[in-house]
């Protein structure tokens, strides 16, 4: 009985082992591989947390950033295109492998991007959209940039009014203007905030005079136009509720000539004040200015005062692209002449603007911009095309 006893396990094992078909050693190596799995597993599991927590952190401390979702089709690691500066966050394992901590990641960093998404860079998003600005006047260049801007205007203009012949006649004149207008505009990014700005323009016009049931006048000139200077600085910088608010103070010359009875210029010295203000919600900014303009007097002649408001907004639609829309109103007082004012003088000039620009290289962007006359003062319409090109120049340490 005692020898029988004995071999019992023997024959359990025995038939267990015939049962199951695994040799016991290999089933004990199969248990450890799925412990050493799980535990590489719990591993990845960690990591991820961690780098949630550490995006937690950038997100709070960079609010601005902007957040595209887009799949993440990569192994899990982090890489980064080298065509755009953007940051992939590693995606987790498959669903079949853990789902539990991949949810408590998630709820835990509300605030940060999901897995399957990736930030992208502020600068990248923001790179369209200031360059823009920049070329509003809403925004300054940053210490020791140079902008110079080779820029094409045309305007075509109408007016229909008027002129007694004699007591018993009267006809109307109609007046045609093309205006043609190239130039080159330097910005100088200037340390403290301020930034310095010259224009110079050359100017063809050609001038059509027609009287009703009579005759057609036909004149052109061409020659330099207006030069102007102008110095801007930043007043205040983007805080909560508070714009960004940026000052100008705007000199223009009258050294544009006078030929065959057509001004390329003016003809008067003109100083504007503006204040332009900037309010911006990535991807769109919305733009406000007022200004002022002296006109001052030449010949005994003294133009109006000028003061206005221009209203828009500027939208990045991608991170080379942005599109602008904006309204313009412009308020005239009446003319003197020796001192008398010229009643029916004064003007109301409003227009519709509406832009686009495009990023062609690092130093090179494109803006195009058409402007649509609302007032019978202003022109019928107006195109600009430029090409800003930029740069930077050694600057001396601490500014």
């Amino acid at each position: 009985m005692i020898h029988l006893h004995r071999r019992a396990p023997i024959t359990s094992a025995a038939v267990l082992m015939l049962t199951v078909g695994i040799p016991l050693p290999a089933a004990t190596q199969t248990i450890e591989d799925l412990r050493q799995k799980l535990d590489e597993r719990d591993a990845v599991i960690a990591d991820l947390l961690r780098r949630v927590e550490r995006l937690e952190r950038r997100a709070a401390a960079k609010p601005k950033e902007a957040t595209v979702l887009a799949p993440v089709k990569s192994a899990p690691s982090e890489t980064t295109s080298p065509s755009a500066p953007t940051k992939v966050v590693r995606t987790a394992p498959p669903a079949s492998t853990s789902s539990k901590p991949a949810e408590a990641s998630s709820a835990s960093s509300p605030a940060g991007p999901a897995l399957g998404q990736f930030d992208v860079d502020e600068e990248a998003v923001q790179r369209a959209l200031e360059r823009a600005l920049v070329q509003a006047g809403a925004l300054l260049l940053d210490p020791g940039r140079v902008e110079i801007t080779p820029n094409f205007f045309y305007t075509h203009a109408e007016r229909a009014s008027p002129v007694f012949l004699d007591a018993d006649n009267v006809a109307n004149i109609e007046n045609s203007t093309d205006r043609l207008q190239a130039g080159l505009t330097f910005r100088f990014g200037l340390p403290f905030s301020s930034q310095v700005t010259f224009e110079l323009p050359y100017v063809y016009q050609n001038q059509s005079d027609v009287v009703v049931g009579d005759r057609e006048t036909t004149r052109q000139a061409s020659g330099w136009g207006d030069f102007s200077i102008a110095l801007s600085k930043v007043l205040l910088r983007e805080s909560g509720w508070q714009p960004d608010l940026t000052a100008d103070i705007r000199w223009d010359t009258n050294t544009g000539l006078s030929r065959r009875g057509i001004n390329l210029g003016s003809g008067f010295n003109e100083l504007t004040t503006s204040l332009f203000a900037v309010k911006r919600s990535d991807p769109l900014a919305l733009i406000g200015r007022l200004f002022y303009t002296t006109t001052f007097e030449k010949d005994n002649v003294s133009p109006g005062k000028s003061f206005g408001v221009s209203l828009g907004t500027v939208l990045a639609t991608s991170p080379d692209t942005s599109l602008s829309l904006l309204l313009n109103q412009d308020f005239t007082t009446e003319t003197e002449i020796r001192g008398r004012k010229e009643p029916g003088s004064d003007q109301v000039t409003s227009s519709l603007s509406l832009g686009g620009s495009v990023v062609l290289g690092p130093r090179t962007m494109l803006n195009v911009e058409a402007n649509i006359g609302l007032t019978p003062s202003a022109p019928d319409y107006s195109f600009l095309v430029s090409l800003p090109i930029s740069f930077d120049l050694p600057i001396p340490s601490g500014f």
